[in-house]
């Protein structure tokens, strides 16, 4: 979904983008509601299960998190001698507890 809105006020340090995610599964929907800007003062992510909301307000959420985790992360990985994270059967799984 696209929309242009050059009114619309995105708090943020990078991009004026408000880029949320939705990841609906069986059993719930997991709503991640920063990327690079915010709009509302919402948890960073949320999810709505058995007619219930969770929220993880503790979650980094700035855009340059996931840059900056993934580096150690794979930087762990060679140095450790196993394989990165970063393999669709993961993905798949995390989306499948949705």
């Amino acid at each position: 979904e696209i929309v242009y809105s050059p009114e619309l006020q995105v708090l943020t340090e990078h991009y004026a983008q408000h880029d949320p995610i939705e990841i609906t599964g069986t059993k719930g929907v997991i709503c991640v509601t920063r990327g690079h800007g915010r709009i509302a003062d919402l948890p960073p992510v949320m999810l709505f299960s058995d007619g219930k909301m969770h929220a993880f307000s503790d979650a980094e959420a700035g855009w340059e998190c996931s840059f900056l985790q993934a580096t150690r992360h794979h930087i762990g990985a060679l140095l450790e001698g196993s394989p990165p994270c970063s393999r669709a059967s993961r993905g798949e799984r995390s989306c499948a507890s949705a």
